[in-house]
């Protein structure tokens, strides 16, 4: 009768129903979860005690719904907090003892199957609604069970590749673990049977408990990682229990007091806070090392006691043309040592620099320099022709107009200028295509320079490479943190940062470089013999760069929108000594002068599990002040502390900026963060 049974069940009418109730469900796959390291494939098991289990049965019984169902309802918002999907899938065991067969409820035997379990989680949807779509999905697909996954995936033509990674069992006991039932006894083992499933969640109800077991392979989860999925599974049951059935499931909080105690502790330093302007720290090193050279570049080189020489005396000139705090003057150079020489002269004037590119074509140049409202533009003598017909004054800045300059006795130059006033413009890309302002103060940026140098490696004995264009923030990290810290910033010209690096890091002794992946792939170790110290930023750092510098150079993944004053992230991947350490190219390290969070992309008034996808936004003095005259995307992008900030209790009492990347990072178990994808690019996360 069974082998009859299951004959008719593979008819075309409930393969026909399996294909339509799973048309557009993309395959759900639980990410790995191992922080990148190589682990050995062993089966492992956690169990884990529902901590409202009496509540979450007596929710069930007053609402009228199966606990089963309430629970598949948990492992989908689960899934969806872990790979960032409105539609999830996973594996639904059944036992396969409801057919119409005589008496098969008795029968000796194994009948169980697999089936697939899709829940849609719109974030508007309310628990009720999900709640009872489950219900009735699931009633229905019992009608229909006896159809093999095999069979399914075959029929849709997705054979080779799976729907799900994940599997969901479910048990009442009648008794207890340990049962004694007359002469023949009973003792359930801590057995696991093996799983084809990166996880399996096995749930096991008796009395009045409730009990979790989550089996998962160590190649695809860390033990840590397992901890914290069971405690966002016991959350989830809670916050149901806890709310109405009216409630958008959105709101559901899904952060555990497990997750929260791990967020508070990685992230419970107050970050240091420099109060100070960047040229007074460039004032202090000059006088503590007058003779130490700041630049040396294929045009001019300048000392500290000189570079503070020249740009007083550029900076005095400028305060008589109208240069003042709160006003932002662009810049447009080549590469040159007279670069530096403007940049500090504009903020010992008081005012923000707004770096312009010269091969821009005259359109975008017309509009940054309008954007900022630009009173005064500085640039090279080449370059004056380029804002002919703009109606703003122009000064060329080079060593003959400099000279001609009156000399300025030392101190004399005074200007109101203090720590939250801007230092620098930086035009951000924007979905729009219109470039967004980016305003960073004096005091973010040498609280962030101090805290990043240390990260970095740049000390004052770095020969830092000034190879970024001027229109990247790299650019300003490296001139005005290489000042900060006391280091000698390295100018090649433009003929030879594009036609032969490896000769001028060479050639100008450069022992410190920041580069995309794309330009350090070009560099073979042994052609740049005197760099120490390799910053890759801006990409995605390839896995082979690891081992290609390993032995040869530190190595260090550098991570910061500009909104975070360059750098609000970084990870040692080559130590000092040549070891690698980190080998996980998607890592991007530890918070850098800030505390870095992880939220809900379409919510930042939730929190994301550890280990789940979300949203990274940074906290800090390092953060923007905002967009220079768009206060709707500075509401957007710059936040209030939401509520569960204000719930967190850490050292400091000082209330710092937070700032919304629009990256979507996922934290791992030592509180790094690894990279996924852009939030505005993201077609589906897949979990991947």
């Amino acid at each position: 009768d069974y082998v009859a049974h299951l004959q008719r069940s593979r008819s075309s009418r409930n393969i026909d129903y399996w294909k339509d109730y799973l048309t557009g469900l993309d395959p759900c796959h639980l990410p790995s979860l191992t922080d990148g390291a190589a682990e050995p494939k062993v089966l492992r098991a956690l169990d884990w005690g529902i901590s409202r289990a009496a509540d979450l049965q007596a929710f069930c019984t007053e609402r009228g719904v199966t606990l089963s169902n309430i629970l598949q309802v948990a492992w989908a918002l689960v899934l969806q907090a872990y790979t960032g999907l409105d539609d999830v899938g996973y594996g639904y065991l059944v036992a396969g003892r409801d057919i119409p067969v005589g008496d098969i409820d008795e029968a000796v035997g194994v009948f169980i199957n697999m089936v697939v379990c899709r829940v849609r989680l719109d974030p508007s949807t309310s628990l009720g609604d999900v709640i009872k779509t489950v219900q009735e999905d699931f009633a229905t697909a019992m009608n229909h069970e006896q159809v093999s996954l095999a069979e399914l995936q075959h029929a849709m033509g997705i054979s080779n590749e799976p729907l799900f990674n994940t599997a969901y069992s479910f048990q009442r006991r009648s008794v207890s673990k340990s049962m004694a039932t007359g002469p023949i006894s009973f003792d359930v083992s801590n057995a696991q049977d093996p799983s084809e499933y990166d996880m399996t969640v096995n749930v096991e109800v008796w009395d009045s408990n409730v009990e979790l077991q989550l089996c998962y392979w160590t190649d695809k989860i860390s033990d840590p990682h397992a901890r914290n999925i069971a405690s966002t599974f016991d959350q989830i049951l809670t916050s149901i229990v806890s709310s109405d059935l009216t409630v958008p499931i959105g709101q559901l909080n899904t952060i555990s007091n497990h997750c929260l105690q791990q967020l508070a502790s990685w992230n419970n330093a107050e970050p240091e806070f420099l109060d100070k302007c960047v040229h007074h720290v460039f004032e202090h090193n000059a006088q503590q090392q007058p003779e130490t050279p700041a630049i040396q570049a294929w045009d001019a080189s300048f000392t500290y006691l000189e570079l503070d020489a020249v740009a007083t005396k550029l900076a005095s000139h400028l305060v008589s043309l109208g240069v003042r705090p709160e006003i932002y003057v662009p810049l447009c150079f080549e590469k040159s040592a007279w670069t530096v020489v403007a940049t500090m002269a504009v903020l010992k004037a008081g005012a923000a620099f707004a770096n312009l590119d010269p091969t821009h074509p005259p359109e975008r140049v017309n509009f940054l320099v309008h954007n900022v409202d630009a009173e005064l533009i500085l640039c090279s003598p080449s370059l004056t022709v380029k804002f002919e017909g703009l109606g703003i004054p122009t000064f060329a800045v080079g060593p003959e107009t400099v000279s001609l300059l009156p000399d300025v006795p030392a101190g004399s130059l005074r200007t109101q200028v203090e720590p939250n006033n801007p230092a620098y413009i930086i035009f951000t890309s924007g979905s729009t295509g219109l470039p967004k302002p980016t305003i960073i103060e004096h005091g973010a940026f040498t609280t962030g320079a101090t805290a990043h140098a240390k990260a970095i490696k740049m000390t004052s004995a770095s020969r830092v490479l000034q190879f970024a264009s001027h229109t990247f923030d790299a650019s300003v990290m490296e001139m005005l943190s290489t000042l900060v810290v006391g280091g000698c910033i390295c100018i090649p010209s433009d003929q030879e940062r594009m036609n032969d690096l490896a000769a001028a890091i060479t050639k100008l002794n450069v022992n410190w470089a920041l580069l995309t992946p794309s330009v350090a792939s070009v560099l073979r170790p042994d052609s740049v013999p005197t760099l120490q110290v390799l910053v890759t930023g801006g990409e995605a750092m390839p896995s082979d760069h690891i081992t290609k510098w390993a032995n040869h150079a530190a190595l260090v993944n550098a991570y910061g929108p500009s909104e975070t004053s360059v750098i609000a992230t970084t990870s040692t991947k080559v130590d000092q000594d040549g070891n690698a350490l980190n080998s996980d190219a998607a890592t991007i390290g530890h918070a850098v002068g800030s505390r870095c969070w992880v939220v809900d992309p379409r919510n930042h008034n939730r929190l994301t599990p550890i280990g789940g996808i979300g949203e990274l936004v940074v906290e800090g003095p390092i953060v923007a002040r905002g967009y220079l005259g768009n206060e709707a995307k500075t509401r957007d992008a710059f936040i209030q502390h939401p509520p569960w900030r204000t719930g967190i209790k850490l050292t400091g009492d000082r209330t710092d900026g937070m700032y919304k990347t629009g990256d979507l990072v996922a934290y791992n178990s030592d509180g790094s963060l690894s990279y996924r994808a852009r939030k505005d690019t993201q077609i589906k996360l897949n979990g991947q």
